[in-house]
C-alpha cells in the first residue's frame, strides 16, 4: 500500500467515523446503521443493526473519537513482517470503512496470513456469522 493509499484511507476513516461529532451522538451512530452493514442486512435484521447502534451509543464519546484518531494515526505496516502467529484477516467485500484491499495489503506483509473475504460490510462478525465463527474456527483448530 502506497503513501497515498494510506492517506486516502485516513481522509476515508476520517469522514466515516469522525465526519460531524456533534454532542448527541447522532451523526456517528447513524453510520453503523447506514455503512456498518450492508442495505440487505438492514432490511433482514434490523433488530442486529438497532443493538449495534444502542452498542455504539453507549460508548463515550471522547473515548470513541481517541480510539478513531488512535486507529487513524498508526502505521503498523513495517511490524507486520514480525508477526510470527498463525494469522486470519477477515474482510468484508462490501466494507467501506476498511474496503479488503486494506486487508489484504495487511495479509500480504504477515508471513503465512491467510485472507477470509466475507459477503458482508465492516460489522462482518454480525453480518455474517456463521461465516465468520468458521473461518475463526478453521484457523483455531489449524
Amino acid at each position: 500500500m502506497s503513501a497515498a493509499d494510506v492517506a486516502a484511507a485516513r481522509e476515508l476513516f476520517v469522514e466515516y467515523h469522525l465526519g460531524d461529532l456533534s454532542p448527541n451522538y447522532d451523526f456517528v451512530s447513524s453510520r453503523v446503521g447506514i455503512q456498518g452493514f450492508t442495505s440487505d442486512f438492514r432490511a433482514r435484521a434490523p433488530q442486529a443493526v438497532a443493538t449495534a447502534r444502542r452498542m455504539l451509543v453507549a460508548t463515550p464519546a471522547a473515548g470513541y473519537v481517541a480510539s478513531c484518531a488512535a486507529l487513524r494515526d498508526m502505521d503498523q505496516r513495517k511490524a507486520l513482517a514480525s508477526i510470527r502467529a498463525r494469522t486470519l484477516v477477515i474482510v468484508g467485500s462490501l466494507d467501506v470503512a476498511t474496503p479488503p484491499s486494506h486487508g489484504q495489503a495487511i495479509a500480504a506483509g504477515i508471513p503465512g496470513a491467510r485472507v477470509v473475504e466475507l459477503a458482508a460490510a465492516h460489522l462482518s462478525n454480525i453480518e455474517a456469522p456463521t461465516e465468520f465463527s468458521a473461518a475463526v474456527l478453521e484457523l483455531l483448530a489449524a
